[in-house]
């Protein structure tokens, strides 16, 4: 294994096969991921690892388990799991990777006090 627990040659073969069996192509990849064709041309060849960010995204637009994906010797499918990433969440994820660090943190948080917030209501409704 190498960087980020990736096996990058076996990575590199998976993400092929699943370009090849979903009439993919590094530009329609490119535009899912927000990266260049270029990137995607060397994580295809096994020329760099991708982030885990990156292989999340990948994964959930295949409907794979991540650590397949990463090179492990785990089931393919996800059971039970039908996450499919929508032009919304695409979009989403875009404006995210734009943010600085300290950005992303703030919104993190807001995130998870909306949640916590969410979960408050519901359990004084249940009570």
């Amino acid at each position: 294994m190498v960087k980020n627990n990736i096996n990058k040659a076996t990575f590199a073969k998976r993400l092929k096969q699943l370009m090849k069996e979903n009439n993919e192509t590094t530009y329609s990849i490119a535009e899912i991921t927000d990266l260049t064709p270029a990137t995607i041309s060397r994580y295809a060849n096994g020329i760099h690892s991708p982030k885990k960010t990156t292989i999340r995204i990948l994964a959930q637009y295949f409907n794979v388990n991540p650590g397949w994906l990463m090179g492990y010797d785990v089931e393919r499918e996800l059971e039970n799991i039908n996450v499919q990433l929508t032009q919304e969440k695409i979009n989403l994820i875009k404006k995210y990777k734009q943010l600085s660090e300290k950005q992303k943190a703030k919104l993190e948080g807001i995130i998870e006090g909306m949640l916590l917030e969410s979960n408050q209501k519901a359990d004084k409704k249940g009570a």
